[in-house]
């Protein structure tokens, strides 16, 4: 049984497969293997893997039809055998510590371990409310990579991503994972590379965006509301949830309006007004400035102004950005 099971969801990544596979099998750290689940590739994926399996035992191949990156790393959780989980994105690299560094801090008894930059904590007890609030409000805690797991953990809650939505799921699993812990420690690492890929689901048109977005929220507050954190102070993390649903209803908005997009700019601005209609009241009364301002903006501009005024936001940032 290896110490470590490295789970690589794998859709059409033949072009950085190699460069990924590379820097994991680069570890100082030994003892893992790695699951790749090629979730239906037609570009080559399986042509790299064959070729990396057939120098290292370590690399385990699943192939199943495309059924979107939830199934692929559900599919890696159920054929993992080692202690710890770490999911790793196909088109991303890690330093070859990686697994040394954040292995050594489960000798502080703690049950999940997180490389964020600006962070050097260790939550026990009342503080992982602190981490909750704070990974969800500055969206840290969002993605599952940059962590690992216990897995003994993972199985005794039979915790798995949810298959229905493509955007949101990995934030699903990780809260649900915070509700379960010990202890969590969060270091500024910064040994895990996430590779930004233009035209990902993140940032182009997605017909079922709002769809999706919404179920995930409504799972989001089922997950917070009714447990103990909520007892404490209520009013914080309700305003949290509907600060979330502010930026998510963005998003979509955004998605409406994408170059991509094959809305007219009329249907667009129609079906942004019918989202917020749905969703006026979503009163932000607890939280620091831009969270209030976020929430004054959009109950004063609506949502379709609000959606331009932090496009043109973005936009000069990136500007900055490139000074």
């Amino acid at each position: 049984m290896p110490t470590i099971s490295i789970v690589i969801p794998i859709y059409n990544s033949a072009a950085d497969l190699a460069l990924c596979l590379n820097s994991v099998l680069a570890q100082s750290f030994r003892d893992f293997e790695v699951i790749c689940v090629d979730d239906g590739s037609t570009d080559g994926s399986n042509e790299v893997l064959d070729a990396f399996a057939a120098e290292d035992s370590r690399i385990i191949q699943t192939r199943q039809p495309n059924a979107g990156v939830s199934s692929a790393r559900n599919r890696g959780l159920e054929a993992a055998t080692g202690r710890f989980i770490m999911f790793i994105d196909s088109d991303d690299v890690v330093s070859p510590n990686i697994l040394d560094r954040y292995l050594a801090q489960f000798e502080t008894g703690v049950d999940l371990v997180i490389d964020r930059e600006g962070a050097n904590r260790l939550y026990r007890g009342d503080s992982l409310q602190d981490l909750l609030y704070e990974g969800m409000r500055s969206a840290w805690l969002n993605p599952p990579w940059g962590r690992l797991f216990r897995r003994s953990l993972i199985d005794q809650y039979g915790l798995r991503f949810y298959e229905g939505a493509s955007l949101g799921e990995d934030l699903l699993f990780n809260v649900e994972y915070c509700l379960k812990v010990v202890g969590i420690r969060a270091l500024p690492l910064r040994l895990y590379r996430n590779r930004i890929v233009p035209g990902s689901l993140t940032r182009s048109y997605r017909a079922t965006k709002y769809e999706e977005l919404s179920v995930v929220h409504m799972k989001l507050a089922d997950l917070i509301l009714g447990r103990d954190l909520m007892t404490a102070d209520p009013a914080r993390f309700r305003s949290l949830l509907n600060y979330l649903r502010i930026k998510s209803l963005v998003s979509c908005a955004n998605s409406l309006l994408a170059g991509d997009s094959p809305v007219s700019s009329v249907e667009a601005r129609m079906r942004i007004d019918s989202i917020y209609d749905l969703h006026r009241s979503l009163p932000i009364r607890v939280g620091d400035a831009q969270m209030k301002a976020v929430g004054q903006l959009y109950h004063s501009l609506g949502l379709y102004r609000l959606s331009g005024l932090i496009r043109v936001v973005q936009t000069i940032r990136r500007q900055i950005d490139r000074q």
